[in-house]
This record gives structure tokens, C-alpha cells and sequence, in this order.
């Protein structure tokens, strides 16, 4: 009889974890930020977005590294766009029963670990949701400068792309607003 329980726990144990990882839900953070009619649009062309009131897009001089900077009036936080360009066969084949999201994510993962080294903290679980039909995942880090950020990645018109957004004053912005600010203009991408 225990064994009986303890397989259909098992099997229920392995239903459960499979539903939760292959479904989309919505992002624990909301996607209500006012945003104004003004829209920027990412240095390939390759999609725009609303911006949010009280920021402005911000034009990256020096090496044209970021696809999109968004920048808010007092400079307390910043949301920026990258294309993720990954080795196709580096990134798919790694993980072979892996979603292309999670995937997405790990490659980012790896590429913040190498950035910040020792410093690297992950907070929170990472998160599979959907804005505006969009499929996207994210976690949350920690900076070198000890202040929290996030990181979206999402796949768009066939390329990857990877959304930071982080917090530069806390006394002025805390991180769940900003990552809601970050939700809010992922939901007007097109």
C-alpha cells in the first residue's frame, strides 16, 4: 500500500512540475505604468516600444552596444535592450528537453555570473510569463553595486533579445515600480 502512495505521489509530484514549468502565467510584477504616446524605436528598427512618463530614450554614443536605453528624468534607474546574439548549437544544444525560454535565460544567466563573478546573487524564482502575447522569462540579480535589477528575455520577429532593468538611486525608485516600469513597456513592443 505505501508504495502504491508514495508512486501516485511521485507521478503527481511530476505532473505538477511539468504543468507549472510548460504554461505561461502572468508576471507576479503588473503591467499598469503610465506611459506616454511617444514610442522609441531600437537602433536595428527590428521593434519599438511606448516609453514611460518622465523618461527618455538615451542614444548610446560610445559603441551602439544597447539596442534601446530608456532613462527616467532623475537617472534613478535605466531599462536597456540588447539583441542576444548566442551560438545557435552552444544554446540549443545544451539542454536538449529545455525550452527555447529557459534556454534564453540560462545564456543570460551565464553571461551575468561571468560579468559580476563572486558578486552574482539571484533572488526570487525565475519567472515564465506572457505580456501582450509575447513569451517571456526573467530572474532578479544583484549589481556589483549592491543594488537589484532584472532581467527579461524574450524572442521577437525571430531574434532574442534581453531587457535590464535596474535601479541606480534607491532612495529615489524602488525595484518592484521599476520592474513593473520594465513590464509595462514590454507589453507595448511591436
Amino acid at each position: 500500500m505505501k508504495n502504491i502512495i508514495s508512486k501516485i505521489a511521485a507521478v503527481l509530484i511530476l505532473i505538477l512540475t511539468i504543468f507549472s514549468c510548460s504554461s505561461l502565467k502572468e508576471s507576479i510584477y503588473n503591467s499598469d505604468f503610465p506611459l506616454s504616446q511617444d514610442r522609441a524605436k531600437s537602433i536595428s528598427g527590428n521593434f519599438s516600444l511606448k516609453i514611460p512618463n518622465h523618461w527618455f530614450s538615451t542614444i548610446d554614443n560610445e559603441n551602439n552596444s544597447f539596442e534601446l536605453w530608456l532613462n527616467n528624468k532623475d537617472y534613478s534607474a535605466a531599462i536597456t535592450f540588447i539583441n542576444i546574439i548566442a551560438d545557435d548549437k552552444s544554446m540549443l544544444n545544451k539542454n536538449e528537453g529545455e525550452h527555447e525560454l529557459a534556454k534564453l535565460l540560462n545564456y543570460s544567466k551565464i553571461v551575468k555570473k561571468a560579468e559580476l563573478g563572486k558578486k552574482y546573487n539571484q533572488f526570487e524564482y525565475d519567472e515564465y510569463f506572457e505580456l501582450n502575447g509575447i513569451p517571456c522569462a526573467a530572474f532578479v540579480f544583484l549589481s556589483k553595486e549592491n543594488k537589484k535589477g532584472r532581467i527579461v528575455v524574450f524572442e521577437f520577429r525571430g531574434h532574442y533579445y534581453e531587457s535590464t532593468a535596474t535601479v541606480l538611486k534607491e532612495n529615489e525608485i524602488n525595484k518592484d515600480t521599476l520592474f513593473v516600469i520594465q513590464n509595462s513597456v514590454l507589453s507595448t513592443i511591436y
